[in-house]
């Protein structure tokens, strides 16, 4: 039978990282984030990078180079792990992480191109066939000197504290988390789990190390590792870091037997299987001395009699639990394994020795103090004995809601998930994940995002009513995560959002238009033209985005878009007019050409746009932009250079040469005193630059 093991590790608290830095790494996961959903010229994108660099520069006139650690949902600064709810430094940390990176270094003088290259390398969609930034670390590295990504690597698999955090850096934690992230390099090689980066925790790694164990080269290695880490074959290690403790315990825990039959043979070496032994019986947890001893008994044919063996049950998981009697308990365990470690090996072992052993187990447990509340069952035994029998009694949902009282539905759940699967597993499970919990969830100032994802995972469309009132009600700072929910049912939400659509709030079709967006589909049925159409602009972008991608309606999207007044949605339509231009969008961007609203940096790719069209109307505008009447007698002479005038003469040589009126503006062109409108003059098709 499985044990409940404990729910994940609490996050470090984030007050102690400098505010400088915190402001820093904020501002950063604004500037990504504002480039997933600005186009890369928008003034919004120009301002956040800049914003970015000032605060970077400022940090570095003190320090020669500041790092950032990644992990999956938070980051590390100066040794200090960020706040993983806070919803734009965790999706950052996601987004780094998704990329394959374990740390970004920033060098004094780095410039705004190497930073504006990172922001757009970051922010770039894995989803739509991006390769991993981490494993582009070594090809960017000449381009951003100033700049070091190191990708994810499996010395960065962190050995935690009982909180939850990252060893310090003392000697002896040092230590321990070399000696941890040594066997997770044997354990995860060729594969085994996840990849790089992607396991730390015990329950994770003893399944790596099931389907390895028998080896012997990597038998001999976790025997090296265990020795040393109860302190057996390790002079350095003065004492035990609790926190390796922990980890070892647990690991020694989720072995199943056969891997700890295994795991005893020592290749052969009794010495070294005597001497782990006698060093885990003074170190270990008391669940993981009580399961070796148990197995090396068996292994040596003398197996604990059944009374001996519950009792010592019982006195481990008193040790484990934060009773008055625990270090009484933990005491008499421990006694009681060194005790059978001296004297199982005889043949026929005497009965007095284990009445002995009895007296002495009374004795300790006088000594603590009367636990007045001895004889209810825990929660977690009482699950356990139910799932055990797969039988659901009334006295197991009293179990599951004290368990719950006790811990939290989000630490409830993780250790059913442990638990072997099966019917009644799962109706335990749907009695804790229903849509009263959601609801709750949702409408809380800080929701658990873990519990609510096994929460969308296990009611599917259920949860969508919920989620869309959730998003109509919280901040505008909130939907983010709320959006990531309903990404997990994909295609399978559709039918409902059908439905829902029409009733839906112009702040609900802005997230809905997102989502739409990241799954590059939208219900089938709806009308997408008549959303490229709201009165509201960000619906009306999210639409005309979509439409804009597909080849059936492109065209009809880029005319509205072009004529839209949202400068965003007007940029979007450019990057598709650019790529080639209608006569009837050639005419609109024409109309648009003087309008003040879109700014004088547009009119040159507005000119080029026009000039994609290639028919006589485009040549005739093109000319009449490039040439001016002279005053003093008849003819036609250049403009003034400018950038459009420019931006003209080089759109007539790539699109009209041989065309007589353009060949008559080449020519004015070619004499020309300015230099830039004689190499405008002189490019050949398809060779002006690209917007």
């Amino acid at each position: 039978m499985s044990s409940l093991a404990s729910g994940s590790p609490s996050s470090a608290s984030p007050e102690a990282i400098p505010p400088d830095l915190r402001e820093l790494v904020q501002e950063l996961a604004v500037a990504v984030h504002k480039r997933g959903i600005y186009p890369a010229t928008h003034p919004m994108q120009l301002g956040a990078v800049e914003g970015v660099l000032a605060r970077l520069q400022r940090i570095l006139a003190m320090r020669p180079d500041l790092s950032i650690g990644v992990a999956r949902s938070h980051l590390l600064l100066d040794g200090h792990a960020t706040d993983p709810d806070h919803p734009l430094l965790s999706e950052l940390a996601a987004r780094l992480h998704d990329h394959q990176v374990g740390g970004v270094r920033f060098a004094a003088g780095v410039s705004r191109d190497e930073l504006d290259a990172f922001v757009a390398a970051v922010a770039e969609s894995l989803q739509r066939g991006g390769e991993p930034l981490g494993t582009r670390s070594e090809g960017v590295a000449p381009k951003w000197p100033h700049l070091i990504v190191s990708p994810l690597a499996f010395e960065q698999l962190a050995l935690l504290d009982e909180e939850g955090n990252a060893l310090s850096t003392t000697p002896r934690a040092a230590r321990a988390s070399e000696l941890w992230g040594a066997l997770a390099q044997a354990a995860l090689a060729d594969g085994a789990v996840g990849g790089a980066g992607a396991v730390y925790r015990p329950q994770e790694l003893a399944r790596s190390i099931e389907k390895k164990i028998g080896t012997p080269q990597f038998d001999d290695h976790l025997s090296g590792f265990l020795l040393q880490a109860v302190g057996v074959a390790d002079s350095r290690a003065a004492s035990i870091e609790p926190a390796l403790r922990s980890q070892v315990s647990e690991l020694v825990e989720a072995l199943s037997e056969p891997a700890l039959q295994q795991l005893l043979q020592m290749g052969g070496d009794h010495s070294k299987r005597d001497a782990f032994l006698r060093g885990a019986s003074e170190t270990l947890g008391a669940h993981a001395v009580l399961d070796l001893v148990r197995v090396a008994a068996e292994q040596d044919g003398a197996p604990i009699s059944s009374a001996v063996l519950r009792l010592m049950r019982k006195l481990a998981r008193e040790a484990s639990g934060h009773r008055v009697g625990a270090r009484g308990a933990d005491v008499a365990l421990r006694r009681i394994a060194r005790h059978l470690l001296r004297d199982w090996t005889l043949d026929d072992p005497n009965p007095e020795q284990y009445s002995r052993m009895l007296v002495e187990i009374s004795a300790d447990g006088g000594q603590s103090a009367v636990d007045r509340r001895r004889d209810v069952p825990e929660p977690e035994r009482v699950i356990e004995i139910s799932l055990e029998v797969q039988l659901i009694a009334p006295s197991t949902e009293a179990a599951l809601g004290r368990l719950v009282m006790r811990d939290g539905a989000a630490a409830t759940l993780e250790r059913l998930q442990l638990l072997p699967d099966s019917p009644c597993r799962e109706s335990l499970v749907g009695r804790l994940l229903n849509e009263s919990l959601l609801r709750e969830q949702l409408n809380a100032d800080r929701p658990d995002i873990a519990l609510l994802t096994y929460a969308v995972d296990h009611i599917r469309t259920r949860a969508i009513e919920p989620i869309l009132q959730a998003i109509d009600s919280r901040d505008d700072a909130d939907p983010a995560w709320t959006v990531t929910l309903l990404l997990r049912l994909g295609g399978e939400s559709f039918p409902a959002l059908r439905e829902a659509l029409p009733r839906c709030s112009t702040r609900v079709l802005r997230q809905l238009g997102t989502l739409f967006d990241r799954l590059d589909a939208w219900p089938p049925g709806v009308d997408v033209l008549a959303f490229a159409r709201h009165p509201d602009a960000t619906v009306r972008r999210e639409a005309q985005r979509f439409l804009l991608r597909h080849d059936a309606t492109r065209e009809g999207a880029l005319l509205l878009a072009l004529r839209d007044a949202d400068i965003r949605a007007f940029h979007q339509a450019m990057q598709v007019a650019l790529r080639g231009c209608s006569a009837e969008a050639s005419r609109i961007l024409m109309r648009r050409y003087d309008d003040e609203s879109l700014g004088a940096e547009l009119r040159p790719r507005i000119v080029r746009a026009i000039a994609s069209a290639g028919n006589p109307e485009a040549l005739a505008w093109l000319t009449e932009r490039s040439l001016t009447t002279r005053w003093w007698r008849a003819g036609k002479r250049l403009r003034k250079g400018s950038p459009e005038v420019v931006a003209a003469i080089g759109a007539i040589a790539q699109h009209f040469r041989g065309e007589d009126e353009a060949e008559y503006v080449l020519r004015l062109a070619a004499r020309s005193r300015d230099d830039d409108i004689r190499r405008a003059a002189a490019s050949l098709p398809d060779a002006v630059g690209s917007p």
